[in-house]
């Protein structure tokens, strides 16, 4: 008998051991299932993507109630848990999902024209504030929305915001001599990399490969052949140089594949790889040999005189897409789990929206006065709006992280960002 209860409990074991290694090593899971609460009955729809090719690790949740639709994307493990969803609290076309962990991941959203606005981004009545209220018993909180105004002068009319940062991203911006880093691996969260003697007012030949900032020498005089890359996670910063070679500063960058940043002559009409691993240039295609062309995942060679007549930029994960209802319209990510991003033009500024997946809901992010500088992180937006360097991410709102300005007279400061 104890032979028999001992097996039972090993096949036990067994069984729930597979069913927990098959949800970790598995594509992911759909749920759909129902909530009853407060006399309202939620259809939710919950995808799990993981191990996927080209896809980001996340949930997409579409919640139907009474005709109307709300659409959540969460970039978040969970340790991959199905129906995460354990309540819905609602006022009028305002809900606010409850969480199986108890976490806030989302502000009240409230619903008007299949077009989400979250709470924080909506002007106060009443209701709302009542209905905010009496969420607090479910641990929800506002003020995980606002802005924080601590700021640390760092030089003449420039300022950090430290309560900000988010701790897993790296951000790096121009300055004059060099770059500034800004990530919680920093000895004062944020340092000054001079590489320059004198300032330099536009590094356009400038890009990020993975944790490297390149720059080339403009130092140097017609042309050059040496770049500075400068390690972001560390601030150590290398020489990559040839001094066999003479590229000209009518230069301009294609791309970057994995570790390699490729530039173009369009002077000399010659292509150069620059490599981040062994740290070497090297001349990759001319007129004779044609120069390499990426586009999203396919290399092929195509002729020398197609960069110099235009700009022959590569193709890489970012999808502009035609259309006409949108002043401008991008996808970010995969086709399952990324973003598409919508812009629309009002008066001096643009409203931004999104929709996350296939999903035909958009959600209004934030207004801004300039699109060019948009930048994208799993489920973040980083962009220079005047002369402040800003973050969007649905579980923060607008935040500020960086303030110079420079950046509102000087367009050609840059920043760049990874995690």
């Amino acid at each position: 008998m104890k032979r028999l209860i001992l097996t039972i409990i090993v096949l036990f074991i067994l069984y729930f051991g597979f069913q927990i290694a098959f949800r970790f090593q598995s594509q992911g899971f759909v749920n759909e299932y129902v909530i009853n609460s407060e006399n309202r009955e939620y259809q939710i729809k919950e995808v799990y993507t993981a191990n996927t090719e080209g896809e980001t690790d996340s949930y997409h949740l579409t919640i139907t109630v009474d005709n109307l639709v709300y659409d959540y994307s969460l970039y978040k493990n969970l340790n991959k848990m199905g129906k995460i969803i354990t309540d819905i609290k609602a006022s009028g076309n305002c809900i606010y999902p409850i969480f199986r962990n108890n976490q806030q991941y989302f502000d009240i959203t409230c619903l008007n024209n299949q077009t989400q606005t979250y709470y924080h981004d909506m002007n106060s009545t009443t209701s709302l504030e009542t209905f905010a209220e009496s969420l607090k018993e479910y641990s929800y909180d506002k003020s995980l929305f606002e802005d924080s105004s601590t700021e640390r002068a760092i030089d003449n009319n420039i300022y950090f915001y430290p309560d900000n940062m988010i701790s897993s991203h790296y951000v790096g911006i121009q300055n004059y001599r060099g770059l500034y880093t800004i990530n919680k691996a920093n000895p004062n969260e944020i340092y000054n990399n001079e590489i320059f003697r004198k300032d330099i007012y536009n590094a356009e030949l400038s890009a990020l490969i993975n944790n490297y900032y390149l720059v080339v020498d403009y130092e140097s005089s017609y042309n050059f052949n040496r770049l500075y890359a400068i390690n972001m996670k560390n601030n150590n910063v290398e020489e990559i140089e040839n001094q066999n070679l003479k590229i000209s500063f009518d230069s301009y960058i294609q791309g970057a594949v994995d570790n390699s940043l490729y530039l173009f002559d369009t002077s000399n009409i010659k292509q150069y790889e620059v490599d981040t691993k062994s740290m070497t240039i090297t001349e990759v295609g001319n007129e004779d040999t044609k120069i390499l062309y990426y586009n999203n995942g396919e290399w092929t060679r195509v002729n020398a005189y197609d960069a110099v007549n235009n700009k022959l930029y590569f193709v890489n994960g970012k999808e502009t897409l035609n259309t006409t209802s949108w002043d401008y319209q991008v996808k970010i990510g995969g086709q399952i789990t990324g973003n598409t991003y919508y812009f629309k033009k009002s008066g001096n500024n643009y409203k931004v929206y999104k929709s996350n997946g296939d999903s035909t809901v958009i959600t209004y992010l934030f207004d801004t006065a300039n699109i060019d500088s948009m930048q994208y992180i799993s489920d973040y937006v980083y962009f220079i709006n005047g002369s402040t360097l800003y973050y969007y991410s649905d579980a923060t709102g607008v935040r500020r992280l960086y303030r110079n300005s420079e950046l509102q007279f000087n367009k050609n400061l840059k920043f760049y960002i990874f995690e």
